[in-house]
C-alpha cells in the first residue's frame, strides 16, 4: 500500500489531497493536524493523528507537508528531511509542466497550472491553481505563486516569498525574500527590500 500522510488539514489540504487523489498514485490518504480528535474528518479524508505523533507512520508511508504559511511548511520540512522519511511532489494531471524544469521536495502544482522549460523550483513551493511560471524562472525555497499569477521568463524569487492571486511579474526581475506581492499588482522592477507590495506598478505599504 502506498500511504500519503498530509500535515495540515485546512483548506489548503483538502486542495492538496484532492491532487493527490487525481493523480492515482497513493492507494491511501490521510491526514494529521492539530485538531485531532476533536476533527477525525476533512472531506472524504480521515484525519487519524495530532502531528506530535506524526513519527507513527514513518515506516510506511510518504509525507506532504500542507501548511500555507510559508515558514511553517518549511519547518515541518526540514524536520522531515532530517528524518529521511519519503517526501512527495503533489502534480495535478491537468498542469502542464516541461520535463526540463528541476523540483525540489514537497511542492504542488495545481490544476492547470503551466511551468515552462529551464524552471528551477526548490523545496515546499506552492504553484497555485491556473499559475503560470515562464522560462528560466528560479523559485526558491518556500515560495507560493497564487492562483492565477503570472510569472514572466528569467524572474528569480527568493525564500518565503509570497505572490498573491492574479499578480503579474514582468521577465528577468527579481523578489527579495519573505516579501508579499499584493493580490493584482504588477511588478515591474526588482524587488530588493522585504515587505508588502500592493498596486500597479507594485509600490512597498509602509
Amino acid at each position: 500500500m502506498t500511504r500519503l500522510v498530509i500535515i495540515g488539514a485546512g483548506g489548503h489540504g483538502r486542495v492538496v489531497a484532492d491532487c493527490a487523489r487525481a493523480m492515482r498514485v497513493f492507494d491511501d490518504i490521510v491526514f494529521i493536524d492539530n485538531s485531532y480528535p476533536d476533527r477525525k474528518q476533512n472531506l472524504d479524508w480521515p484525519i487519524v493523528a495530532n502531528t506530535a505523533d506524526w513519527r507513527q507512520f514513518s515506516k510506511n508511508s510518504t509525507f506532504f507537508v500542507a501548511i500555507g504559511d510559508n515558514n511553517a511548511r518549511l519547518n515541518w520540512l526540514s524536520i522531515l528531511i532530517d528524518a529521511k522519511v519519503p517526501i512527495a511532489n503533489i502534480i495535478h494531471p491537468s498542469s502542464v509542466c516541461s520535463p526540463s524544469i528541476e523540483i525540489g521536495l514537497g511542492n504542488c502544482v495545481f490544476a492547470n497550472a503551466v511551468v515552462n522549460p529551464a524552471v528551477s523550483i526548490g523545496n515546499g513551493c506552492i504553484i497555485n491553481t491556473g499559475a503560470t511560471v515562464d522560462h528560466d524562472c528560479k523559485l526558491s525555497h518556500g515560495v507560493h505563486i497564487s492562483p492565477g499569477a503570472n510569472l514572466a521568463g528569467q524572474v528569480q524569487i527568493e525564500e518565503g516569498s509570497w505572490v498573491g492571486i492574479g499578480a503579474n511579474v514582468i521577465q528577468c526581475t527579481s523578489i527579495t525574500k519573505n516579501t508579499i506581492i499584493g493580490a493584482g499588482a504588477s511588478v515591474i522592477s526588482n524587488i530588493e527590500e522585504s515587505g508588502t507590495y500592493v498596486g500597479v506598478p507594485a509600490k512597498k505599504i509602509k
